[in-house]
């Protein structure tokens, strides 16, 4: 698990960071979409919620990344392959999932990244009834 919760030295390192933590956030988000266990949500969304949520202000300007910045790493980066997180959910819980339209999935996925994105460049950070709320919002 990752906290940001430093000032980056370089943009390059917060990039890397972003990209780590979104990856995570994409399993978890797929084992909701896909898997049948109902009481392992609860913990799946605090997690998604532990792995990002708080971004450092910028040395270079004093502020937030933007949200291209952070929505470049986080989704540009996994988007394309969110199909891959929902097989790997598949193949390890296996009788245990439910088909799911996975072009609806990776458009609800993105919302919610989109949505992250745009609360940490505008705050700095995500208050947690909010992501549990758009989460649910979102069907996840």
């Amino acid at each position: 698990m990752i906290r940001i919760i430093s000032m980056a030295d370089k943009t390059g390192d917060l990039r890397r960071e972003l990209v780590s933590s979104s990856k995570q956030i994409m399993r978890h988000l797929a084992k909701i979409a896909v898997t049948t266990q109902k009481s392992s949500y609860n913990h799946w969304r605090q997690e998604i919620l532990s792995f990002l949520y708080v971004v450092p202000k910028l040395k270079s300007t004093k502020k937030p990344p933007s949200f291209r910045f952070i929505y470049d790493a986080i989704w540009k980066t996994w988007g394309d392959s969110f199909d891959v997180f929902i097989k790997q959910t598949y193949a390890e819980y296996g009788e245990e999932t439910r088909d799911v339209d996975v072009a609806d999935v990776t458009k609800r996925a993105e919302a919610y990244l989109k949505w992250l994105s745009q609360e940490l460049s505008a705050k700095q950070g995500v208050n947690p009834n909010d992501v549990y709320a758009k989460l649910q919002e979102l069907g996840f």
